[in-house]
């Protein structure tokens, strides 16, 4: 309950989930915060072996030190608020895995990345690439991870071990799953997928900075 006696939605993917998530080591951290009014936990960070940003709400932010060491290991969770098992890929769309993360920058809007793509493949693939990047992506690719809107993510993996936790009356499950190489875990009140299903998910990223 609020002040005003409203019903309000908390989510328990800061509060679990953090001391056993997959633990990564991240550089280049970037605090979304603008001002007291708009405050949020929201950090951009570049995974430090592959180089590619995520951005996760930080639960520990009070307990840091003033000044971040250049490499912070964080224990990442997804809190998932949809899990759908999907069928797996009839055939490699082989034009769109190799221009995966370049179909991914145009559809976000760069400019760049659209011409970049026009003169790879041409104006018609172009267009087909967005359409169905947009529409089905799950069916161009056998895993990714993309950002959407408010911090959240879409990504797509393989199952590799489910468990389960109680929290305040409440079950959630663990699913540890792959995408794109990384091994990460998901926490999620639907329901659980099975070991090897490939699962589309829908949540953002808890991150728990492990302090030394």
């Amino acid at each position: 309950d609020g002040i005003l006696k409203r019903a309000e939605e908390k989510e328990l993917g800061c509060y679990l989930g953090f001391s056993k998530g997959a633990v990564y080591t991240f550089e280049d951290f970037n605090f979304k915060i603008r001002s007291f009014e708009e405050f949020t936990l929201l950090v951009e960070a570049v995974e430090y072996d592959s180089g590619k940003s995520f951005k996760f709400s930080l639960v520990n932010l009070c307990a840091l030190p003033e000044r971040l060491s250049s490499e912070v290991k964080v224990s990442l969770t997804l809190y998932s608020k949809s899990v759908e098992p999907i069928s797996p890929l009839d055939y490699i769309d082989q034009m769109a895995l190799e221009n995966k993360e370049t179909i991914e920058l145009a559809s976000a809007g760069s400019e760049k990345a659209f011409e970049k793509l026009e003169r790879e493949v041409g104006i018609e693939e172009t267009q087909r690439l967005l359409r169905e990047f947009k529409k089905e992506p799950e069916k161009m690719f056998d895993t990714y991870i993309f950002e959407s809107t408010g911090g959240n993510y879409n990504i797509v993996g393989t199952v590799t071990s489910v468990d389960s936790v109680r929290c305040k009356g409440r079950n959630l499950g663990i699913v540890d799953f792959i995408s794109e190489g990384y091994e990460l875990r998901a926490l999620t009140a639907g329901k659980v997928p099975s070991v090897g299903e490939r699962v589309k998910f829908f949540g953002k990223f808890y991150g728990f900075v492990v302090l030394e």
